[in-house]
């Protein structure tokens, strides 16, 4: 009786487990959206005296989905753009695409900085205040829109 006993449990474990199976499928899916961004910045020229007076800075522009961008403008008209004192008073300023400032950054494709990337970019923009302005004492600023196109 032992050994029927023993044969019938073993006999159960030797027989394949029956299951049914179904299968069915997973779809993944993700998107790359094709854009740009343009990281905030700030262009300080600290104290001005009378003397010229150059500064500069960097901004970030991230390109996704493998876009390569056309041109940066700046907005402003070139040779026009001025700080003000949140009053009457002004400085003229100017910004450029090159550290020898000879090419003044504008908001258009002829006078913006071309370029292409897919990943993200440190801009560079530099900036002067010409000599000989005599603006009333106080902290002047200004906003400058960048646009990337692409």
């Amino acid at each position: 009786m032992k050994r029927s006993l023993l044969s019938l449990v073993l006999f159960a474990f030797a027989l394949p487990a029956m299951a049914d199976t179904e299968t069915g499928t997973l779809n993944v899916t993700a998107s790359v959206p094709g854009t740009c961004t343009i990281g905030d910045a700030t262009l300080a020229f600290g104290s001005y005296t009378g003397a010229e007076l150059d500064a500069s800075t960097d901004f970030t522009v991230a390109c996704t989905g493998g876009i390569e961008w056309d041109w940066i403008g700046l907005d402003g008209t070139i040779g026009s753009r001025t700080m003000d004192d949140g009053g009457t008073e002004t400085l003229a300023y100017e910004l450029y695409t090159d550290s020898d400032r000879l090419d003044a950054w504008g908001n258009l494709e002829t006078d913006g900085l071309p370029y292409g990337a897919g990943y993200a970019t440190t801009v560079p923009v530099y900036g002067r205040i010409e000599a000989g302005a005599s603006p009333a004492a106080g902290s002047y600023s200004a906003t400058v829109t960048a646009t990337v196109n692409f």
